[in-house]
């Protein structure tokens, strides 16, 4: 079905002044488009475990969402599945995650081995590829040749996938000679530059470079909006090599030069402090740094409160009182000592006498048990052998048995010895009782001669200490000193840096200014297929334009009498910027932009519905400008009705899902 005749005739003279928009001969088959989706609630993957199938195009593809309930208005379409759509599909094109945190967690409580599959086209070749939605560990795999046409083979593969990341990073990126990010030095890959061609539903298209939400849990690669401002120029083919390594190093200074401009207010505070100190000890005047005279005169307070410091210690530690006081202390330590010897001595000639007393008495005590009988009885010293035995093996014991006087005058003998040994321990005690009571006596006296010597050192140590002091102060009075020139030293230095980093800054703002002359008439180029989508979108009477700021930024602008915003507006100059990225590829065969991009329910961003509905026609007529070859793939989801020139096949994929109806949500079941 036609379009509008007015909004035909806008387009076509938007056209014209870009050579009627006539297609690149290196566009004519999108570098990545993804042929067919599918999602499968487990393996082996066949018709009965398939949820849903979504067969693309090349070209515009719209999913629309609507609600048949009887409250369409309260659901709209919401809940559809719409952005699960989105979330899967980016995920079968390398994107970290299968959605949202609670979107995995509800899916696999349903399904614990679900998959995603898909046919996608690289660089003029399909890929089969699978990635799982389970936690179960399975790798991702990938077929080059394969299609979702064919039965699966069962098992999956389990390979393939790092070959399929490397041909999607090599046809996006593959043909760009510098791909190295101004801001962080990164080199720019396909899961950078996915975020930028699939943004965000939850980011709300808040601004051009917002491509991914914290909501989401994409767990998307982040980079600064420094990089993300420089990938979108890289893509356009509006840096080369120089100007790339010129803007990084600007970053580098103007990110060092901020980081100074931070600490000067900490560096002036410690100068500040330094001085202070340093005024509370120096009487005098406190002069700059290099200030000959005052540091003459610092000097010289220096050395006076040294000198005070010395005369006063003169002679001071050969003190007579103390050293008769450590004589003393010496003295009674000697005497202390030569007593713990001795006592140590007694003791051990105690315990030695104690076991021979013990001795001893035991053998009294056999020898009287001895004498009051007539057997002869074992007893210590004696052979206890029963007397039969003995005899049978010849003992000599047997006949030289001791006669009965013998063995009592013995006995006599032992009873007699042990009364000495118990005399000499009673001595030896007396002896030892005695020496300690005279070890305490040292004791107590080494005790006060101690604390005589410590009061003297203290009172001696404290006089030191008062006489020291106007030394203690030079010490102090130089330190601060040193202090105070190493404050300011430290902010001179940071002035000094901060002028030679603006000095840099400015420098480098020529080179790359100059650089950004040379790309004024790509900038122009890619500024009239912006203009011309804007005005397909707006009408004639908007002009839309593409501006490089100072900061070598792109920004869209929209004039309409003068400046013309709103968040609309904001939201349709994004909008016509992507597409004038994916178009400057495909009429220009310029850029690196690889004709893939996904729009995930813009309308939900406040897009007023005429402009919104626009945008479908804007992307229709791309298409029909492709010809025969369309060299792109764009696809849109809404909750809004498509207008009726596309909401139709091929454009309106099926099926129309439905918010209200279990059966026509994407997956086809409530999670």
């Amino acid at each position: 079905m036609a379009r509008p005749k007015q909004l035909q005739l806008e387009f076509d003279e938007g056209i014209r002044s870009l050579a009627d928009l006539k297609p690149a001969e290196s566009a004519a088959e999108p570098v990545i488009w993804v042929e067919r989706l599918e999602v499968h609630k487990e393996t082996p993957a066949g018709d009965a475990t398939r949820l849903r199938r979504i067969e693309l195009r090349k070209g515009l593809n719209i999913l629309w969402a609507t609600s048949s309930g009887d409250q369409p208005g309260r659901l709209g379409g919401h809940g559809a599945g719409k952005t699960t759509f989105c979330r899967l599909l980016r995920f079968a094109i390398g994107d970290a995650k299968p959605g949202s945190k609670q979107f995995r967690e509800d899916f696999r409580d349903s399904f614990s081995n679900g998959w995603v599959l898909a046919d996608v086209w690289i660089d003029g070749k399909r890929w089969l590829v699978g990635r799982t939605l389970s936690d179960l560990g399975h790798k991702p795999w990938a077929m080059e040749g394969g299609t979702l046409l064919d039965p699966m083979p069962e098992p999956f593969p389990w390979a393939g996938y790092a070959e399929y990341e490397k041909a999607l990073n090599a046809a996006a990126l593959g043909r760009m000679t510098h791909r190295s990010l101004s801001g962080s030095g990164k080199q720019l890959t396909w899961p950078l530059l996915l975020p930028w061609l699939s943004r965000d539903q939850e980011a709300h298209y808040a601004s051009l470079i917002d491509w991914r939400a914290k909501e989401s849990d994409s767990e998307a690669e982040g980079i600064s909006a420094v990089d993300r401002e420089n990938l979108m120029r890289l893509v356009l083919g509006l840096v080369d090599p120089d100007e790339q390594k010129r803007l990084r190093e600007r970053e580098t200074a103007a990110q060092e030069h901020e980081r100074l401009t931070r600490e000067r207010p900490q560096r002036e505070y410690h100068r500040k402090q330094a001085k202070v100190a340093l005024a509370a000890l120096y009487p005098g005047t406190i002069g700059l740094p290099g200030d000959l005279i005052f540091e003459a005169e610092l000097q010289a307070e220096v050395s006076r409160l040294r000198q005070e410091s010395d005369d006063a210690l003169f002679g001071f530690q050969d003190d007579e009182i103390l050293k008769s006081l450590v004589s003393d202390e010496a003295g009674h330590r000697y005497e202390v000592d030569a007593f713990l010897s001795r006592v140590e001595e007694l003791e051990d000639d105690i315990a030695k006498q104690k076991g021979t007393v013990i001795a001893t008495s035991h053998r009294a005590s056999d020898a009287r048990h001895l004498a009051g009988t007539t057997r002869y009885l074992p007893f210590r010293g004696y052979c206890s052998t029963p007397l039969p035995i003995a005899r049978r093996d010849g003992c000599p014991c047997v006949t030289a048995r001791p006669d009965d006087d013998e063995v009592q005058q013995a006995t006599r003998n032992i009873v007699a010895a042990a009364g000495p040994e118990k005399d000499r321990l009673a001595r030896l005690e007396e002896q030892l009782e005695a020496f300690q009571t005279d070890l305490k006596i040292c004791e107590a006296a080494c005790q006060i001669a101690q604390r005589a010597t410590a009061a003297r050192r203290a009172e001696l140590n404290a006089k030191f200490a008062e006489l020291s002091a106007p030394r203690n102060r030079a010490a102090d009075l130089e330190a601060a000193y040193r202090a105070y020139l190493a404050a300011e030293e430290n902010l001179t230095t940071l002035a000094v840096q901060l002028d030679q980093l603006s000095a840099a800054k400015a420098t480098l703002d020529k080179t790359i200014e100059a650089h950004a002359r040379g790309h004024r008439e790509a900038v122009e180029k890619f500024g009239y297929l912006y203009n011309a989508i804007v005005q397909a979108m707006l009408g004639r009477e908007v002009t839309g334009r593409i501006e490089l700021a100072g900061d070598k930024t792109l920004q869209p602008k929209l004039e309409f009498h003068g400046s013309f915003d709103s968040a609309a507006l904001g939201l349709t100059k994004l909008l016509a910027f992507d597409l004038a990225a994916l178009a400057l590829s495909q009429f220009n065969g310029t850029g690196h932009h690889p004709r893939f991009l996904l729009h995930d329910s813009p309308r939900e961003s406040d897009l007023a519905a005429p402009i919104y509905r626009s945008l479908f026609l804007a992307a229709q007529a791309l298409e029909e400008a492709c010809g025969e070859n369309i060299g792109f793939q764009y696809i849109v989801t809404t909750t809004e009705p498509p207008p009726a020139e596309v909401n139709q096949k091929p454009w309106l994929l099926n099926p129309v899902l439905d918010a209200t109806v279990a059966e026509q949500r994407f997956l086809g079941v409530d999670l």
